[in-house]
């Protein structure tokens, strides 16, 4: 577990073979390797009904359920023994075209597992190579406690809205901005952010390849009236959008990576680290007076304005200030990003504006 490929957290893994449960219960980390003065949680849990992932209380449904972890090694090769840690272990190895494992044992006892597999980790995303190594210590044999394999409630339903007993409905026109692939403008289904949350968000996604990978050549900025009353935050990919999460009607919010608590920042102020959102198409409005009647729960006023995503990450040098480490955070990257979109003259920081399609035609 941890804040990014390539690092490193702890965690404590709870595995019940007979009653097919797992769990992997994080300790919390920090996000200042990427910036984010902030730190976060995250566990899985696994069972007969499926895969869970929660972050910041904030659970998610993803592939796959419960398999024996150990079941390949019936048909692995027998490496040999070899040092480890201090210790001489067995080492088993399996190799397919998904799949490359390495367990290290004494007895019965793991002492490390290592695995590259070829998975779809959150649906609506492709299918990725994940390599990660477990090292176990402190090993306790017997029944894990009920508890701790349990997943949250929070795993099968949506969280509370925010403001949800408040008999005044509260609508926002707010700035929103996406990373999109040229020419599909359509936001139902899809995850926005603030101008902060955007910064950041691009920061993150264009400094890994992320952007590449998902062919977001563009970005644009939109003027969306919206009901404040936030659901959870779903995690939207492709297009059409397939999203991950329990709210399909009210729009979705929470900080920044969902860096905060409780659920992720949902119904917190978010000024410090930016808020993203998700725009459910079931909640998506025709007109501004169905949002007013609570038919639905947004609606686009306008697009602003496009721009290529070179524009401000290449011509202006955002990606360099996106290393930078700063309090507010990322403040020279926002400025760059804010520049982007308040002026067409590239002399002056602006990029041009690319056009679109008026807001009436984008769903």
């Amino acid at each position: 577990f941890g804040p990014s490929k390539g690092s490193e957290s702890n965690a404590t893994l709870y595995y019940d073979k007979d009653k097919r449960m797992e769990s992997y219960i994080g300790e919390p980390f920090s996000l200042l390797p990427i910036g984010i003065p902030a730190t976060s949680s995250q566990s899985t849990y696994t069972d007969e009904t499926g895969s869970y992932f929660s972050l910041n209380d904030v659970c998610r449904q993803g592939n796959g359920k419960f398999a024996d972890k150990w079941g390949w090694v019936t048909v692995a090769k027998y490496g040999g023994s070899e040092s480890f840690r201090g210790e001489v272990v067995d080492s088993w190895l399996f190799a397919s075209q998904k799949a490359n494992l390495t367990l290290f044992s004494v007895g019965d006892e793991p002492r490390l597992y290592s695995y590259s597999v070829i998975i779809e980790v959150i649906p609506g995303k492709p299918a990725e190579v994940i390599n990660s190594t477990e090292i176990y210590i402190n090993i306790t044999v017997g029944t894990p406690p009920e508890d701790k394999l349990v997943k949250p409630k929070t795993c099968t339903e949506a969280t509370p809205l925010c403001n949800s007993t408040s008999e005044e409905k509260v609508i926002a026109r707010q700035d929103h901005y996406l990373a999109h692939p040229p020419g599909l403008y359509n936001i139902s289904n899809q995850d926005t952010a603030d101008v902060l949350g955007d910064t950041v968000f691009t920061c993150m996604d264009v400094s890994k390849g992320g952007t590449k990978m998902d062919h977001y050549g563009v970005i644009s900025h939109y003027v969306i009236s919206v009901d404040t009353r936030y659901g959870e935050y779903a995690l939207c990919n492709g297009y059409p959008g397939v999203c991950v999460g329990y709210e399909d009607f009210h729009v979705g919010r929470e900080a920044s990576i969902g860096a905060k608590r409780p659920y992720g920042g949902q119904c917190c102020d978010n000024d410090d680290l930016g808020s993203w959102f998700s725009l459910p198409s079931k909640g998506r409005c025709d007109s501004m007076s169905a949002l007013e009647e609570g038919e639905c729960t947004w609606f686009v006023e306008k697009r602003v304005k496009t721009i290529n995503i070179t524009c401000p990450f290449d011509t202006h040098k955002m990606l360099q200030a996106c290393t930078l480490r700063e309090t507010p955070i990322f403040s020279t990257a926002q400025a760059i990003f804010n520049q982007a979109f308040a002026s067409d003259d590239e002399s002056q920081g602006g990029c041009k504006d690319l056009g679109g399609p008026p807001a009436a035609e984008i769903h």
